[in-house]
């Protein structure tokens, strides 16, 4: 059997060879690539003349699949025909496609491998934006690359569970800052800062809650903005309406608070949203936030550094407060969620090691970190200025 075959194959090489003769090689050579987008100089008038140019290489093509089918159709005859024997079935194969596309976790799932001896103590999922807090956050920056080399605002709506004006006391939010009267007659508090602080806060009282204000802006500016602080005309909360803003600085996004390092839009509430949290036994630890939307200029801000890097082979920063050193935060974006990664006692190089080697979760690793959760995902506070601890993503 095997003679007759490769006698039939040396006759249809014969045959493929005698009838391409008239092919010269340059033709080949020269016909288009399907792959390949059209010259951009390429004239409108130049099609007929490209079409008759390349006729007959691509029947050359055409004939050449057509002989390779009936050579693979003449290969698989002779493997059902085998002497030896063996069964005329193919050879299952194994599918090299990672478990996560066969089983996929939660929208956003990664987890870290076990042999990175760190513990997961909280694994969670929601789509339906339970995993936010009660604070709603605004955005008002300018419109740039890196907006937090300009002017903005953060307004966090924190709600206050006592109306009366008694509980407004500057002591509490901001010593050494002052007390002012704002045009309503409603009271501010301006926060004190040392020479060369680039973010300053006020703290706006409203009824039932305490509006603060965070911005990279003079004291002034500050204040104005605490002057034109009102009710949200769409969505929760308050916002600062247009006259208060500095100069160039436009709404950017509304969201949630959903820690004390990470935050998401306000349109997530009703996407896919992740948590999940490792520590190990030396109190260092890792914590992630995934959701949809893309508010990665937002994310940006309220921070002492932004440096730019490559996460996962996708644009990404890293965040940092000066006066935290043992935290770092991390932001990237990666299969249509964007991660939010905070750490505390890890290194930069340490942690953006252990973010390389998470992968995306199967359901039942997910299934398997969810049940062993042991605490709720939340992360140390950052250090406060004041006994309220900074808010922000």
């Amino acid at each position: 059997m095997r003679t007759e075959l490769e006698s039939q194959l040396r006759d249809l090489g014969e045959q493929f060879r005698s009838e391409m003769t008239h092919v010269h090689s340059d033709e080949i050579l020269d016909s288009p690539r399907r792959d390949t987008a059209p010259d951009s100089t390429t004239l409108i008038g130049t099609v007929d003349d490209q079409r008759r140019k390349t006729r007959v290489p691509w029947l050359a093509a055409a004939a050449a699949a057509a002989i390779l089918v009936l050579i693979g159709g003449l290969v698989m005859i002779s493997q059902r025909n085998v002497p030896d024997g063996s069964s005329s079935q193919p050879t299952p194969t194994t599918s090299s496609a990672p478990m996560a596309e066969v089983n996929p976790g939660p929208p956003g799932a990664m987890i870290l491998p076990d042999d990175v001896e760190m513990q997961v103590t909280n694994a969670t999922f929601s789509d339906d934006g339970s995993l936010m807090n009660d604070t709603p956050i605004r955005w008002y920056a300018t419109e740039q690359l890196r907006p937090e080399t300009g002017p903005y605002l953060r307004v966090l709506s924190i709600e206050q569970q006592v109306s009366d004006d008694a509980w407004f006391d500057c002591a509490i939010y901001a010593p050494d800052g002052r007390k002012v009267s704002l045009a309503d007659g409603t009271l501010a508090c301006l926060e004190h800062r040392n020479d060369g602080d680039a973010i300053g806060r006020v703290f706006v009282e409203r009824t039932s809650s305490l509006v603060v204000i965070e911005a990279q802006a003079t004291d002034d500016e500050l204040l104005l903005a605490a002057n034109h602080v009102a009710p949200a005309a769409y969505g929760p909360g308050y916002e600062v309406t247009d006259p208060g803003l500095p100069d160039g600085v436009t709404a950017t996004g509304i969201g949630w608070m959903v820690s004390d390092f990470a935050a998401a839009s306000l349109d997530d509430a009703s996407g896919p949203m992740v948590q999940a949290h490792w520590e190990d036994n030396d109190g260092r630890s890792i914590f992630y936030v995934a959701s949809r939307g893309n508010f990665m200029s937002n994310h940006r801000l309220g921070y002492d550094t932004i440096t730019d890097i490559t996460v996962r082979g996708e644009p990404g920063f890293i965040r940092t407060y000066e006066d935290q050193p043992n935290y770092i935060g991390v932001v990237w974006q990666e299969h249509d969620m964007t991660y939010q990664v905070g750490s505390q006692r890890l290194g930069e190089d340490q942690l953006l090691d252990l973010i390389e080697q998470l992968h995306l979760a199967t359901m039942d690793e997910w299934d398997t970190a969810a049940a062993v959760s042991t605490t709720a995902a939340t992360e140390p506070p950052a250090p406060a200025p004041t006994s309220i601890a900074r808010l922000g993503p």
